[in-house]
């Protein structure tokens, strides 16, 4: 019985690794909501490989947390602005 109890737990313990991840990830239509821009700025800059950490799952876009703060803190301080359409 302690096998089938350590299976179990394995399982559960990457089920919360699992829910951490995709809580570190946030739909690109969010993020630009919050930050006052287009969310076609947001795809725009995934597609000129400026959002690394930005994909698509299951039709949608998302951004990491951390990248969104990013890019709040350069639009405020107008380091970055709208982004070219890649070609």
């Amino acid at each position: 019985m302690a096998g089938i109890d350590t299976g179990e737990m394995q399982e559960e313990e990457g089920e919360y690794e699992q829910r951490d991840e995709a809580q570190e990830l946030v739909r690109a239509s969010d993020a630009a909501r919050l930050l006052g821009i287009e969310a076609r700025w947001i795809y725009d800059w995934y597609r000129s490989k400026q959002l690394p950490s930005a994909k698509k799952l299951n039709g949608r876009m998302l951004v990491s947390v951390d990248e969104v703060a990013a890019l709040d803190r350069q639009l405020r301080d107008r380091r970055i602005g709208r982004p070219r359409k890649p070609r």
